[in-house]
């Protein structure tokens, strides 16, 4: 019984440097978005390809224009005149400001902000004060939620926050509820006659624990208890690729530097180190004592070499 609005992927595989198990074309992205139950082009993550204009990357952009439906963003870092350029090709969202100054120069271009607060990118704390000076503008979003972080709570978590932190309740439930309905145009009950009743009970509206929640009228879910009865499905997700042996993980050293991903804490965005190479047998190996690990990427899809690099933090 739950409303799902699906999007359709801006951008597979999300660089030219990924192996994806497909890749989704400008006409397919077409094909996918006049249908009536995809309501809007999902982030497009590939944000130099709109600087530059590249061909296939407007093509996608195209398509949602024609329709009228939203195009989502993603563009960590843009600023300024590209973040105005990025705006101007129509995409009206982002959910990777990390900064408060980043998100308001993304408001001045005339986007509105999703306030993200999954479980590796937290942003919230960041960015709440939007929700008093631009209550209209932002949104409250996940992207990217494990399911044990969705034990603990979900958007009614960030709320709370909110109103902790002194914002005006209304302002609060706007970013929860009513601008993500109005941006997207979704057909979800506001409360309003004739509309279908969708809608949560919670405990009060300071702590926001739910308690009931009804969708087009029907108790779905209650005291942390679903009422939905449970169905059968299929696995779809396949790996095609043979075992990896150590010698897989071997990383041959290029020379007395090498370069070093620095992960920052509650972030997607991660620093580049050149830091000096440790080496044994002839290939690079972690440094503990400098907290330099090694990260390695295996293709799922077909067979191929494993990539590996180094991480801290």
């Amino acid at each position: 019984p739950f409303k799902f609005f699906f999007g359709v992927p801006s951008c597979v595989p999300a660089t030219v440097f990924e192996t994806a198990g497909a890749r989704i074309t400008a006409d397919q992205v077409g094909t996918l978005l006049d249908r009536e139950d995809v309501w809007y082009l999902s982030e497009v993550m590939d944000f130099p390809g709109v600087l530059t204009g590249a061909d296939e990357v407007m093509k996608k952009i195209a398509h949602a224009r024609r329709l009228g439906k939203p195009i989502d963003g993603h563009a960590p870092g843009l600023r300024g005149k590209d973040a105005a350029r990025y705006a101007a090709a129509g995409i009206s969202t982002d959910h990777e400001c990390v900064t408060l100054d980043e998100a308001l120069d993304k408001l001045a271009c005339g986007m509105h902000i999703q306030i993200r607060e999954g479980s590796a990118a937290k942003n919230f704390d960041a960015l709440h004060p939007l929700l008093s000076s631009h209550p209209d503008r932002v949104m409250f979003c996940t992207d990217d939620k494990h399911p044990d972080g969705l034990v603990a709570g979900h958007i009614n978590d960030l709320c709370a926050r909110a109103v902790a932190a002194g914002h005006d309740l209304f302002n609060v439930l706007r970013a929860a509820c009513t601008n993500t309905v109005a941006h997207y145009q979704l057909p979800v009950g506001q409360l309003r006659v004739g509309d279908p009743a969708d809608f949560i009970v919670v405990d009060d509206l300071v702590g926001f624990r739910v308690k009931r929640t009804y969708i087009n009228g029907v108790l779905v879910a209650e005291n942390g208890e679903t009422l939905i009865e449970s169905v059968s499905t299929k696995r779809l997700n396949n790996f095609h690729c043979d075992p990896r042996r150590p010698l897989d993980f071997r990383t041959p050293t290029k020379g007395r530097e090498r370069l070093v991903i620095e992960a920052l804490d509650g972030q997607l965005i991660t620093n580049k180190l050149m830091l000096h190479d440790v080496v044994s047998d002839g290939v690079s190996v972690p440094d503990l004592s400098h907290d330099i690990l090694k990260i390695a990427v295996v293709n799922r899809y077909r067979e191929a070499p494993v990539a590996t690099a180094w991480i801290k933090n």
